[in-house]
């Protein structure tokens, strides 16, 4: 695995783990939700619907939750390889890049370097994870 594709798996992870969050939203909601009442209106088969989305909500919750647990992982991993990444900027791009998943005007504008800096500090940074990352491998 590439540097910058490990150093992004968490970020990735981070986005799947929020649309699962937003499916138990949306479930949770269509349970909240009830119809207006219609007298002489015969409303049958709603409890298996019912049952069948809290059984859906609880696998959703299960995967959240693991999902969740690999993500916490993924990122102390990230975070062990960029805190032996010497030099102080190249790291400082890196965390901020891959563990605060900021843009790139953002470092820029933290840093105070420019955009073009900034990727120039990042390449320099993911050659040397590369080059740890294929000793260790």
């Amino acid at each position: 695995m590439k540097a910058k594709e490990f150093l992004s798996s968490a970020y990735k992870m981070d986005r799947q783990t929020q649309v699962l969050a937003e499916k138990i939203r949306r479930l949770r909601s269509m349970l909240d939700y009830r119809s207006p009442p219609f007298d002489g209106i015969g409303g049958g088969g709603s409890s298996d619907r019912m049952s069948d989305t809290v059984s859906m909500i609880v696998d959703y919750e299960r995967q959240l939750q693991e999902l969740q647990s690999q993500l916490v992982t993924r990122y102390i991993e990230i975070d062990g390889v960029i805190s032996k990444v010497g030099d102080e900027p190249l790291r400082e791009v890196l965390e901020r890049r891959y563990l605060l998943y900021q843009k790139w005007d953002q470092i820029a504008a933290a840093m105070s370097y420019s955009e073009r800096h900034v990727h120039r500090l990042h390449s320099a940074a993911l050659q040397l994870i590369n080059m740890s990352l294929n000793v260790t491998l």
